[in-house]
């Protein structure tokens, strides 16, 4: 009784509204503001879905609707022929498409749309249609049995429900949808995923992340929408290769089931798999994870090398600094690019964020540091005191005072108007880094002069000049601010005591093989310790163990990790590397792991090693028969000998180049590059000229001959112009090219 009286009421507003509202007058567009707003008026509630709806609504989803009662119920009773009135009537504002394999209603010009929705009475409905769209998917199977078609997904289902759920706020439902591997599997296999990432990132967005709740026993939650976001992300990632492979039936289950043990994902697929006599797991990892991965995005779209990134205080927002200048500005949550724009007219070698997150440091190879507005892109000031490119960038405790070191191997301080405060000279190269104490009183600076200075803001004088073996490529200070580390060449990272003055003041050295540290961060209240290498490994180690290898190596990147940045809160890890990829990783996820790895033992017969230590500079090794030579106290990246035999070019990690007479089999000239050098050549037919390959991207041309009569190794011409880190380089037969 209660159904038809519904449908009983529902049929006599109709009437209402035709006698009283004059409906056929609603052919006449200016009309439409004079749409009656009773809820309960078929032709009110019939637009008013149809706005609402996604992909518009069929024919026979609109009756449905338009009786619904309570948890889904429907009405039968309403008359067959008035609603095909009422749709005659509204001819001229809706139109039929073939959508979904049915053919729907919509409204027929986005113009209508707005007209109806800004009648006064549908604002405020807007959100109960919503909620009325999202339990009426929310109601149907995910599969459909027809006889013609067979079995087949619901697309109608999968396109719009959490669409309808995001936008009726129902956050447990969006939580438990995004949550449920079955309609994950099914949104694979419709080929949706990318649908499916879609709605995953706007369902981050919009789901507060304080929801923790309970429905059905079951825990619903922001961190489980999380976890199964990321499952969804890697497993994208590892099929990515095969982009229709995650359309087989029952893969994402199989994926899910290869997650860590207790894993929401782990634990939906071992039901699923057991709920069926036939299922099974037929893909296996053998190397199953026992903890989550670490990574937790993957940020993709720049079109050249990364040289910068920096994460917000609050860990949401990551911003890179590219080569070709721009900056691009990421959605730390959905891996989603926020926005790009032309910040500089060359290389942005730092990028730093304020605490607001709104707005940004930058510094480039076009002499200038500028302060931008993040919302709107535009610049706030800009800073051209030096005469070189800036190549780092450190910020004040009180954000009052910026740091930037440059080429011209000066550090400038200088406020939020641009105004220069101070000069600081004293380094005799390239300034790479400089971090300010916690107590925001001293400065620490890391140069390619192959010393960190730490510098008295107070009276501008030295305090402690730290002596490093190569070039010194990175600095940190401690939060206790007593000590700091620095990155530098030979693939080590050092501890330093402000207040020690034996050895110089090295507390500890961790080092993990050949090449350069590019940069360094501090973790876990500066318990953790993450070095990059060019190699693009991550190499982790605790501060307080004196452990010979680091306590987890993850290969992170396929070129030079260029910069590592951590987010205040210390949940999270930001690389940027020259494989033009910038990575999001979870520090928790990263200490699980090394815990992990403490557990394992060495095999029993195999014991750790400990690698040798770079010969002192004074020493000098000469084998009288072989002419065993070791002037360059470092390691050699390659060796080229000229056409004759007569010249040899070594080039070292340290950025030396040596010639050398192999007649003597001594060194004729140490050539000096600002940049380290991979690889040398001669000609083939010629012995006054070879070329070097730098990591700066640049090949340099030197002719011996000049090189001798000035007694110089500084002098050589740049002709070409690459990504860094050159691995190889060839002169043509005819020597020209």
């Amino acid at each position: 009784m209660a159904t038809d009286a519904c449908a009983f009421r529902s049929y006599l507003r109709f009437c209402f509204d035709e006698a009283t509202n004059n409906v056929s007058s609603f052919a006449f567009p200016d009309k439409l503001m004079d749409i009656t707003t009773t809820p309960g008026v078929l032709v009110y509630e019939c637009l008013g879905l149809l706005c609402v709806a996604r992909n518009g609504l069929s024919e026979y989803e609109l009756l449905q609707l338009l009786f619904m009662e309570g948890e889904g119920k429907h009405s039968k009773s309403f008359p067959y022929r008035m609603f095909n009135r009422m749709i005659h009537r509204l001819t001229p504002y809706i139109v039929t498409r073939e959508r979904d394999y049915r053919t729907v209603f919509s409204i027929r010009h986005e113009s209508y749309r707005s007209i109806i929705l800004n009648v006064p009475g549908f604002q405020e409905r807007i959100q109960e249609w919503n909620r009325m769209l999202a339990k009426f998917y929310w109601n149907q199977r995910i599969e459909h049995q027809s006889d013609l078609l067979g079995r087949r997904k619901n697309i109608r289902k999968l396109r719009n429900m959490i669409y309808h759920q995001i936008n009726a706020e129902l956050w447990e439902d969006v939580c438990i949808s995004l949550c449920d591997l079955e309609l994950i599997q099914a949104m694979c296999e419709a080929g949706m995923s990318a649908e499916l990432q879609r709605m995953y990132t706007t369902g981050m967005k919009a789901v507060p992340a304080d929801l923790v709740s309970s429905v059905d026993g079951v825990e619903v939650s922001y961190s489980n929408l999380q976890s199964c976001y990321r499952f969804f992300i890697r497993s994208l990632n590892a099929l990515g290769q095969h982009s229709s492979m995650i359309e087989q039936p029952g893969l994402m289950i199989q994926m899910a089931a290869n997650e860590p043990e207790n894993t929401l994902p782990e634990i939906q697929a071992g039901k699923i798999l057991s709920s069926s006599s036939n299922a099974r797991v037929w893909m296996q990892a053998l190397n199953k994870p026992i903890s989550i991965s670490p990574l937790s995005s993957v940020l993709v779209g720049s079109r050249s090398v990364i040289r910068c990134s920096h994460i917000s205080d609050d860990g949401s927002v990551i911003v890179n600094g590219s080569d070709s200048g721009d900056l691009y500005i990421w959605d730390s949550e959905t891996s989603e690019s926020v926005m790009s724009f032309q910040a500089h007219k060359s290389v942005v070698n730092a990028v730093r964020f304020l605490s607001s997150s709104s707005r940004i440091l930058s510094a480039a190879s076009d002499n200038t540091a500028k302060i931008w507005d993040e919302p709107t892109t535009s610049c706030i000031a800009t800073y051209k005191g030096h005469s070189s490119p800036v190549l780092s960038l450190a910020v004040s405790p009180d954000e009052k005072t910026f740091a930037s070191g440059a080429e011209d191997m000066q550090i400038h301080l200088w406020n939020e108007e641009a105004t220069t405060l101070h000069v600081l000279k004293g380094h005799e190269g390239p300034v790479r880094a400089c971090d300010f104490s916690p107590d925001g009183l001293r400065l620490a600076s890391a140069s390619l002069d192959k010393t960190c200075k730490v510098w008295d803001l107070e009276s501008k004088s030295v305090l402690q000049d730290f002596q490093h073996r190569g070039k010194v490529l990175d600095v940190h200070f401690f939060q206790d601010g007593d000590r700091l580390i620095t990155a530098s060449a030979f693939a080590t990272c050092s501890i330093w005591s402000t207040d020690k003055t034996e050895d110089g003041g090295l507390v500890r050295e961790f080092k993990t093989g050949s090449g350069s540290c590019f940069s360094c961060s501090l973790m876990l209240q500066d318990s953790l310790m993450c070095m990059a290498s060019e190699g693009g490994a991550l190499s982790f180690w605790s501060v307080d163990d004196d452990a010979p290898s680091p306590a987890l190596s993850i290969a992170a990147h396929s070129g030079i990790v260029f910069k590592t940045s951590t987010s205040k809160d210390g949940a999270w890890l930001v690389t940027s590397s020259a494989d033009k990829i910038t990575k999001l990783w979870n520090i928790k996820a990263i200490s699980i792991q090394m815990a992990h790895e403490r557990e394992r033992k060495v095999p029993e017969g195999e014991e750790g090693y400990e690698h040798e230590a770079e010969p002192d500079e004074d020493e000098d090794e000469e084998n009288i028969n072989g002419k065993e030579i070791n002037e360059n106290p470092v390691w050699i990246q390659s060796m080229a000998l000229s056409p004759s035999g007569t010249y040899g070019v070594s080039s070292s990690e340290d950025g030396k180049l040596c010639l050398w007479d192999t007649n003597k089999a001594e060194m004729v000239m140490r050539c000096d590059c600002a940049h380290v050098c991979r690889v040398a050549c001669f000609p083939p037919h010629s012995d006054d000229v070879f070329v070097a390959a730098c990591d700066d991207g640049v090949i340099r041309v030197f002719k011996i001959p000049e090189m001798l009569s000035s007694g110089s190794g500084s002098r050589s011409m740049g002709v070409g112009y690459h990504d860094p880190c050159l691995p190889a380089l060839e002169v043509a037969r005819g020597g020209e090219r």
